[in-house]
């Protein structure tokens, strides 16, 4: 439906008072009243519309606002949570290499990867409740959102059509009385000009009469005539002189021509409020386009962070294989070590057998040299014997010999002495050459573990360094997107804040007060 323009509703004013002139005082001013009491109802139902679905838009954008700001909310617990989470690891980590540089016992190590364990479930499981609930959030958010929007746009529609009917009738009813009152202009019209006519041609009857030479009769009908034509004549006057009365009175078209410069005025101020709620709308979807994106990049970070935690998680089970290894090294070091302490027992017992044998041998060997001394004394003897020729002498002295070294001798055969010592001796040597191999082959092995220690141990630095750096590179990403989300929500603030401020003091400072204004000239009226 297009709105009547002012200049028809002007045309219609002017038309009714040349018809009031014309008519007299058929028509009052009252009629002239309600007419411009309609138009102006007119103009404030259709300025109510508009007003009413401006502040349905801006329901709905502040609607959409709110549910902007506890997205942002969530968003920044998220955050606060995994910055949180990031703190505890990396104490985690310190405590780690603590324990690598100090060398803790492995029942505190074993404590500490069950903490870690523990709180990495636990972080998971408050990753995953934080993530259900934030979707759920954004479920019922996204359907009362467009449950509104739906209500919103079925009152939009119902108010539409029941205005446009309303302005169907009002267009009907204006067109029926602009042809009424046509029809009603057209008829004085042709009265007047009948009227006019048949006074022109009585006048001409007059005079062609006047020329051609009447009676006296006939003059003095004539003058009569003229009397009661002199009497229209002064009725003429008297309804000329009212229609001047009626004129005098206050004209309603300045007051109507203030309405419409009024009307006008509340047009340009709703088509600029049009555009700032236009630019708000445009300022709100950049606003939801960042978010959109920060949304996205929080989700690339969040799948950084998932990345980094599988390395973390390899790097964990790396470390559990290396600590298990290093616990099997360290299960075989023990082991060897002792063995290292049983051989070392042996070898010492083998040594003080050694001493013993030692000692053993010097007095054998001082046995030997005795022996030996006996047998050269016996040898001496023997060969004294043999010179001697004379049996008597000869039996003499091999009693004496017999004396000597025979009678009362209780010792061992030196021979089986020596076989015995030489058997113990072989078998300490090869005790010796065997608990030396051994001893060796354990050293090497303690070395090999060494070495393989030292190169987990710098595994473990360098893979704590990287995931150092790693947690230093997503915290400052977290504090770049910490310092845009804080721009944003500014903008948001600003943008949320100001709109229905200027809308309220707007309505109450230009609105309410002309229509008091406006009530307070009717009732004059």
């Amino acid at each position: 439906m297009t709105n009547p323009s002012p200049q028809i509703i002007l045309k219609v004013n002017q038309n009714l008072d040349t018809f009031l002139k014309m008519e007299g005082t058929e028509y009052s001013s009252k009629f002239l009243l309600q007419v411009a009491e309609d138009a102006s109802t007119y103009k404030q139902k259709l300025f109510a519309k508009e007003v009413f679905s401006q502040n349905l838009k801006l329901q709905s954008m502040q609607s959409e606002n709110n549910i902007l700001k506890a997205t942002i909310e969530e968003d920044k617990n998220l955050k606060i949570e995994l910055k949180n989470n990031q703190e505890y690891i990396k104490d985690l980590l310190d405590k780690k290499k603590r324990c690598n540089k100090e060398g803790y016992t492995e029942a505190q190590i074993n404590e500490l990867q069950q903490s870690i364990v523990t709180k990495d479930t636990q972080f998971e499981e408050e990753k995953k409740e934080l993530i259900a609930k934030y979707e759920s959030l954004m479920r019922i958010s996204s359907a009362e959102f467009e449950e509104e929007r739906n209500l919103l746009a079925t009152h939009t529609r119902e108010i539409s059509r029941i205005l446009g009917e309303k302005n169907e009738k009002l267009d009907k009813i204006l067109q029926e009385k602009m042809q009424e009152w046509k029809a009603d202009v057209l008829k004085e019209t042709n009265k007047v000009l009948q009227k006019e006519k048949e006074m022109t041609n009585l006048r001409e009857g007059m005079d062609a009469e006047i020329k051609t030479g009447i009676s006296q009769k006939k003059l003095d009908a004539h003058m009569e005539n003229l009397k009661g034509k002199k009497r229209q004549d002064d009725l003429v006057e008297s309804l000329r002189k009212e229609v001047v009365r009626l004129e005098a009175k206050p004209d309603l078209t300045n007051d109507l021509a203030k309405l419409h410069t009024h009307c006008e005025d509340l047009e340009m101020i709703i088509k600029r409020k049009n555009m700032e709620i236009f630019h708000l709308k445009k300022n709100n979807k950049l606003l939801v386009e960042d978010l959109t994106n920060e949304k996205d990049r929080n989700l690339i970070t969040n799948i950084k962070l998932d990345k980094e935690k599988e390395k973390y998680r390899t790097l964990d089970q790396n470390l559990r294989i290396a600590e298990t290894e290093h616990r099997k090294n360290g299960a075989m070091m023990n082991q060897s070590m002792n063995e290292n302490k049983v051989l070392k027992r042996k070898v010492l017992d083998l040594h003080c057998q050694l001493r013993g044998c030692e000692q053993l041998l010097i007095k054998e060997r001082t046995k030997n040299k005795n022996m030996a001394n006996c047998i050269m004394r016996y040898k001496e003897d023997i060969q004294a014997v043999a010179d001697i020729t004379d049996p008597k002498k000869l039996i003499i002295a091999v009693a004496r010999l017999k004396e000597q070294h025979v009678d009362g001798d209780d010792r061992v055969s030196m021979e089986e002495n020596k076989r015995t010592l030489r058997h113990m001796f072989d078998g300490f040597m090869c005790n010796l050459k065997r608990s030396a191999k051994v001893h060796a082959a354990d050293a090497k092995q303690m070395e090999r573990i060494k070495e393989q220690l030292n190169c987990s141990n710098q595994r473990k630095m360098d893979s704590c360094v990287k995931r150092t750096n790693i947690i230093n590179e997503s915290t400052r990403e977290i504090s770049e997107l910490k310092e845009k989300l804080k721009i944003k929500e500014k903008l948001l603030e600003r943008a949320t804040d100001t709109t229905p401020k200027r809308v309220d003091s707007w309505l109450d400072e230009k609105y309410l007060r002309k229509t008091k204004t406006m009530f307070q000239k009717k009732h004059c009226f």
